[in-house]
């Protein structure tokens, strides 16, 4: 890269659970691999950090700022992100931002993957027998500790041992122990824990606890933190810096952030007045607003601050002649949709089960199955195909645009859900019930295809703009 400009690492959701000093040398190793001023700003410290740091690259005569995001796409601190940039641009004139995209969930597993493979061949594991524990701290947003089970689920499809799983490092559940124990179970000899942990102490503890739950399970245990200064993840890090470096302006990031979920920047008290924008911000603002707006059906579209973020109550079950449940008589409204801020349908994340679930009981898997795939043709009409992976119920959306738009709302209503093409993938086990577990799918499932409607309505319907 022939011209010259400053780059800003800053660590969103799961990347702020590194230390501090971690990011910050990641960034001096940033700044000696691009040969350019490179520097940290974190989200919950004072505008004003930001700012000077923005100021101090104008000094050294760099004019274009590459923002480069620590993490993925997470939904609240993007626009967080964006609301920062906004307000540097308003204290230091003539500085063009090009933010670059945040590594992909699918970069992240396969550094990970990297690190696991490199770590198990120096422990002297034979891999087949090898299992993976990623620990992390949990939080009270469901959204947030999904990340965990996400990079897990990817990793077991990567790597060649018993499934990977994961753990929280704290009040939060699945807690060690029980992520070991589950290893173990499926096979696993030896146990690698890739921690996400950003503290020398937890690291400590952790591997106490761990070494007394293996012992009586006769599996070893071996601990590993990745480094943020690892090759592998510099080379993709410098990637995006680069490719970062071709995005027209900050613009472009309020077009992707409008992508998200978290709309409490436009609403209420944390909405900047119009007095304290330039018209310049308030254009990009006014953008950002339509663009989500687009996002959402029409009973959502600027209504952000009317959302309600408690439950209507559970739907009880209701059943006909044959002693079947009616899943097409259940509801007759929904709680508001969690993708515009309402409550999510549970509390915690449903995940697919592993294969040696479904292998283990496969007479009550296939039973599962059969009433998931009743309901969701009851409650949608959408035609179902056989996963060729067992733990999923195949469902055909209408179109890619419909998996793209069900798969983001299905999420966020904290029921797991995987897209091919046209296709959503959503969890099924062998003890999943139906007063529960089977609920909770062909909820979020007919929740989610009714507000679609609403949305798909919206964008057709020529009386709108």
């Amino acid at each position: 890269m022939t011209s010259k400009s400053g780059t800003i690492v800053i660590p969103v959701e799961f990347g702020t659970q590194w230390n501090r000093s971690d990011i910050i040398s990641l960034a001096t190793a940033l700044e000696t691999r691009l040969g350019q001023a490179a520097g940290v700003c974190f989200l919950d410290d004072p505008v004003e950090s930001a700012i000077s740091l923005v100021q101090s690259f104008v000094k050294k005569g760099l004019r274009r700022i590459v923002v480069l995001p620590l993490g993925t796409s997470r939904l609240n601190e993007s626009l967080r992100l964006a609301r920062m940039l906004l307000a540097i641009r308003e204290a230091v004139s003539d500085v063009h931002f090009h933010v670059a995209a945040p590594l992909s969930w699918l970069e992240w597993t396969d550094w990970l993957k990297q690190i696991a493979t490199e770590s198990t061949v120096q422990a002297g594991y034979e891999p087949s027998t090898a299992g993976l524990v990623v620990v992390g701290h949990g939080t009270r947003d469901p959204i947030a500790n999904a990340d965990l089970p996400r990079i897990a689920y990817l990793l077991s499809r990567e790597l060649p041992g018993p499934s990977a799983t994961y753990a929280f490092w704290n009040e939060a559940r699945p807690g060690v122990s029980r992520a070991i124990t589950h290893a173990a179970k499926e096979g696993a000899r030896h146990v690698l824990i890739v921690t996400w942990l950003g503290d020398g102490e937890s690291h400590a503890d952790l591997e106490r606890e761990s070494l007394e739950v293996a012992r009586p399970l006769g599996v070893s245990v071996s601990l590993v933190s990745p480094s943020l200064v690892h090759p592998s993840l510099l080379d993709r890090l410098s990637s995006k810096q680069q490719e970062g470096c071709s995005d027209a302006s900050l613009q472009l990031y309020l077009e992707f952030v409008s992508q998200l979920k978290n709309v409490e920047l436009l609403a209420g008290k944390n909405r900047v007045s119009e007095a304290e924008m330039t018209p310049e911000a308030a254009r990009e603002l006014e953008e950002l607003d339509r663009k989500l707006n687009s996002m959402l059906p029409p009973e959502y579209q600027g209504q952000y601050e009317s959302v309600a973020p408690t439950s209507m109550g559970t739907a009880g079950l209701k059943y006909d002649s044959d002693g079947n449940v009616a899943w097409d008589e259940i509801w007759t409204s929904f709680c508001d949709l969690a993708l515009a801020g309402g409550p999510p349908h549970r509390g915690t994340l449903l995940e697919a089960v592993t294969a040696a679930e479904v292998l283990a009981e496969p007479e009550e898997y296939r039973a599962v199955v059969r009433e998931i795939e009743r309901g969701i043709r009851m409650v949608t009409g959408l035609p179902l195909i056989t996963s060729r992976s067992p733990g999923w119920v195949g469902v055909i959306c209408e179109s890619e645009e419909m998996a793209v738009w069900l798969m983001r709302a299905i999420i966020v209503e904290n029921v797991m859900v995987r897209r091919e093409g046209d296709i959503l993938y959503l969890p099924a086990g062998p003890r999943f019930t139906v007063k529960r577990e089977i609920k909770n799918v062909i909820t979020a499932i007919a929740k989610t295809v009714h507000y679609w409607k609403a949305h798909l309505f919206a964008q057709r319907d020529p009386r709108r703009d």
